[in-house]
C-alpha cells in the first residue's frame, strides 16, 4: 500500500519551520543584541534607554553623521530596518491568504514593530524609536509586494512555496553576512580584539571615580561623578541643576606623584573579521589638565586620605576615536 506524499503541506510545514527561526532571529537582533537571555531575568545588566517619536529625525542624523560613522554602517542603519522585515511581509500571506491585503499586512508589520519597540524599553535592552516602526512597515509592505508578484507569477502553489523558501535561504545568507560584518561583536558572533599600547601604571579594574570634568588646574580637579545605581543603570547629574550638580561633584586632589594619561582609541574593521581595538595610553603634564574642557570624560584612581581623595593614576578619554575599515 502506498502512501500518498502530500508536497504542499511540508513545503508550508518548511515555510513554518523558517518562519519561526526568522521571528527567532529577529528577538535576537532586536531584544538580545546587547544582552542574554540570563541576564535579562537576573536583571545583572546595565540597561539602556532612550526614545525617538520625531518621525524620520534618526534617518536624518546617520545620514548627516555619515561620514563620521561610515557610510556603510549608515545604510545598515537605515536600510537595515527596512530589509529585516521584508520576510515578514511575505510569510504572513504565504502562511495565511487571509493577510494578502497590503492594509493587513501594514497593520500586523506596524504592530509587531512596536512590539519590539516597547519591550526595548521597558526591558532597557536599547533605543525605541519611530523611525525603527516607519522603516519596519516599510519593509513589511516591501515583502507584500515581493509575495502578490511571484504569487502571480507562479500560479502552481508547489513551485511558489519552492519559490518562497529559496527567497528566504538568499535573505538568510545575505542578512548573516550583514550581521556578522557590521554586528558581530554586539551579537556574540564574533569578538572584539582588544590591545592596549602604554598605560603601564593604568589599573585594570573599575575606577575610583570615573565622570565628566567641570574644572581643573595642576594640583586640583572638579569632577561630576556618573554614578550606577543597584540596578547598574548609569546616570549622570545635568549641568542645569546646581543643587544636584554640586552634591555630586568630587574634588580631586593631585600630587607630585600622580600619573596623568591621554588615552585614545582606533577601532579597526575587517570584513567579515569583526573589529580590533587599540588603545593608547599616552603619558602627558600634570598641568595640561587645566587645558581640558568642560564635560571631558574623565577616570581616576586613588584613596582617601584625611578626607581628601588622593589621585594616583588619572585617565582622560579623548573622543575622537578614529574607525578604519579594511
Amino acid at each position: 500500500m502506498k502512501i500518498k506524499f502530500d508536497k504542499t503541506r511540508l513545503l508550508k510545514a518548511v515555510i513554518w519551520i523558517l518562519f519561526i527561526a526568522y521571528i527567532a532571529a529577529l528577538f535576537k537582533i532586536l531584544i538580545f543584541r546587547y544582552l542574554s537571555i540570563s541576564q535579562l531575568f537576573s536583571g545583572s545588566y546595565g540597561k539602556m534607554r532612550s526614545i525617538n517619536l520625531i518621525p524620520f529625525k534618526t534617518v536624518i542624523q546617520d545620514l548627516v553623521n555619515s561620514r563620521k560613522m561610515g557610510y556603510m554602517s549608515a545604510i545598515s542603519n537605515t536600510f537595515g530596518n527596512i530589509i529585516i522585515f521584508i520576510p515578514f511581509g511575505y510569510f504572513i500571506p504565504s502562511l495565511n491568504e487571509k493577510y494578502s491585503k497590503f492594509r493587513n499586512v501594514l497593520i500586523s508589520t506596524a504592530c509587531f514593530s512596536l512590539f519590539f519597540e516597547i519591550s526595548q524599553y521597558i526591558l532597557g535592552a536599547g533605543s525605541s524609536d519611530i523611525d525603527d516602526v516607519i522603516l519596519n512597515t516599510i519593509g513589511g509592505i516591501i515583502g507584500c509586494i515581493l509575495y502578490k508578484y511571484i504569487n502571480k507569477l507562479i500560479p502552481k502553489r508547489n513551485i511558489f512555496y519552492v519559490s518562497i523558501i529559496i527567497m528566504t535561504f538568499i535573505f538568510f545568507i545575505g542578512g548573516g553576512i550583514v550581521a556578522v560584518d557590521q554586528f558581530g561583536t554586539y551579537l556574540g558572533i564574533s569578538k572584539l580584539h582588544e590591545q592596549v599600547i602604554g598605560g603601564e601604571n593604568v589599573p585594570k579594574g573599575k575606577a575610583d571615580i570615573f565622570g565628566k570634568l567641570v574644572n581643573g588646574r595642576s594640583d586640583l580637579i572638579t569632577v561630576n561623578k556618573i554614578i550606577r545605581n543597584n540596578k547598574n543603570e548609569s546616570t549622570a547629574v545635568s549641568s542645569n541643576d546646581t543643587k544636584n550638580a554640586n552634591e555630586d561633584n568630587v574634588q580631586v586632589m593631585l600630587s607630585k606623584s600622580t600619573k596623568v594619561y591621554l588615552e585614545k582609541g582606533v577601532l579597526k574593521k575587517k570584513f567579515l573579521k569583526g573589529y580590533s581595538l587599540t588603545v593608547t595610553y599616552s603619558k602627558i603634564p600634570t598641568e595640561n589638565i587645566s587645558k581640558l574642557s568642560s564635560g571631558t570624560k574623565i577616570s581616576v584612581w586613588g584613596k582617601y586620605d584625611k578626607g581628601k581623595f588622593i589621585a594616583n593614576v588619572i585617565s582622560i578619554l579623548d573622543e575622537s576615536r578614529e574607525q578604519q575599515k579594511f
